[in-house]
């Protein structure tokens, strides 16, 4: 019998005390009643100085086991847990992939009995989730969910997608990473459909999607950022990305590792790095470099100045058009031009200055590593392949 179903019976024998049919007098009723009360105070009220409960509730098994196989489609999935539970809500919390539709709940001591509302697919693995969250009768949270998986054909699957999930160019401790079979038809978008698997990134920002075909299946692996961790899509305040590459996993190469995605914020500034060689013959000052919007003459939106070996970092570049210069400000107005020089007091000399020869397009989290340059003597500038 399984667990779920074990029911303890009330003793109904009658002893000593007991009324002519079986009723006591009155006040052996009511002596009982005092003292059912009392025990039952003294359970829900520990004594003074007692100690709290501070340990989160778990699961201790699953009907079906996990990683079992050879399931029934009309198999009833019960989940048992190691106390007594807040009840209340705590199937929303539950997920199945590939998904399943729940037909009924109930509980049976501390055990959560689930029975979907058609009988599952034959020859599918499943998976299910209990997200974290779920509390015990002492409102002690669980922070780390559990999942187990079985399936109702003769094996489990076992291949597996890993990677890390980046944001912002930092990885993410947030993120939800789900997983798609294919193929999938033309109208295919990942928020709205729904993952064969799924997954969140730990403290490192990795994940991993387990329980995958093997016989050459392909899957499409699609992450966002679940900036309120609510485990829900919001497009217009969450930034997503797709692992670039189609997966394929077979017998022969079950795991796919070194996945990674790389989410953008829409927000995200690029960054812009290169390189200056001071050949001008101007040495007392640094090299500075501009980033000019529409024109040349445009005021610079972005202006630094080089460190002593010719380096130099725009981190915080909005999305746009740019046109880079670098120059010799000797007269320091933050612009390629001239200055005071020579004997005569309108005598003027050009200040070194190049063009980079490409327009930088910047999108948004791009790194941009620029080709070394070489600042030379008035007249231009050259690269090193020049």
């Amino acid at each position: 019998m399984p667990f779920w179903r074990t029911k303890i019976s009330p003793a109904t024998s009658c002893k000593t005390g007991c009324a002519p049919g079986g009723r006591r007098p009155r006040f052996a009723a009511w002596a009982a009643i005092t003292i059912a009360t009392a025990i039952a105070c003294a359970i829900e009220v520990p004594p003074p100085g007692g100690p709290e409960d501070t340990a989160p509730p778990s699961v201790l098994s699953t009907v079906p086991a996990a990683d079992s196989s050879g399931v029934e489609p009309t198999t009833e999935v019960a989940i048992e847990f190691s106390e007594g539970m807040t009840r209340t809500g705590l199937e929303r919390l539950l997920s199945f992939a590939p998904a399943v539709e729940i037909g009924s709940v109930r509980w049976e001591r501390d055990v959560l009995v689930v029975r979907p509302r058609e009988p599952l697919h034959r020859d599918t693995t499943y998976v299910v989730t209990i997200r974290q969250g779920f509390r015990d009768a002492h409102k002690v949270e669980n922070k780390k969910g559990h999942q187990f998986a079985f399936a109702t054909g003769a094996a489990i699957d076992s291949g597996t997608i890993t990677g890390t999930v980046h944001f912002r160019r930092k990885p993410s401790a947030r993120a939800v990473v789900r997983c798609f079979a294919l193929p999938v038809d033309s109208s295919f978008t990942p928020a709205a459909a729904r993952p064969d698997r799924q997954d969140v990134t730990d403290a490192e920002g990795i994940y991993e999607i387990g329980y995958l075909g093997t016989r050459d299946d392909r899957f499409l692996v699609w992450a966002f950022e679940d900036a309120n961790q609510n485990g829900t899509y919001a497009p217009e305040s969450e930034a997503a990305a797709f692992l670039p590459d189609t997966v394929v996993l077979s017998a022969a190469s079950a795991s796919a590792v070194g996945r990674d995605v790389w989410i953008v914020d829409p927000t995200e500034p690029a960054v812009i790095a290169g390189s200056v060689s001071n050949q001008s013959g101007i040495d007392s000052l640094p090299v500075t470099v501009a980033l000019r919007r529409d024109s040349l003459s445009a005021r610079a939106e972005y202006l630094m100045r080089c460190s002593e070996s010719g380096d130099f970092e725009f981190s915080n570049v909005k999305k746009g058009v740019y046109l880079l210069q670098a120059f010799i400000d000797v007269r320091p107005d933050s612009a390629c031009g001239y200055y005071p020089c020579g004997p005569a007091a309108g005598d003027t000399c050009a200040e070194p200055c190049l063009v980079y020869p490409d327009t930088l397009v910047i999108e948004p989290g791009a790194k941009i590593e620029l080709q070394k340059t070489v600042l030379a003597a008035v007249g231009g500038g050259k690269s090193d392949e020049d």
